[in-house]
């Protein structure tokens, strides 16, 4: 059974227990070049 979950700022409690846990960062991101969110897809 794989369980994924996915939120900013996760509990130290729950990410002490998975035996993989990634953190992902912004490099680049649309929106800093003016780019607006689509309803639908980003909300």
């Amino acid at each position: 059974m794989s369980v994924v979950l996915s939120r900013r700022d996760m509990p130290t409690q729950i990410v002490e227990v998975p035996h993989t846990v990634t953190e992902m960062g912004k490099i680049t991101h649309s929106f800093d070049n003016g780019w607006v969110a689509k309803r639908g897809i980003d909300y």
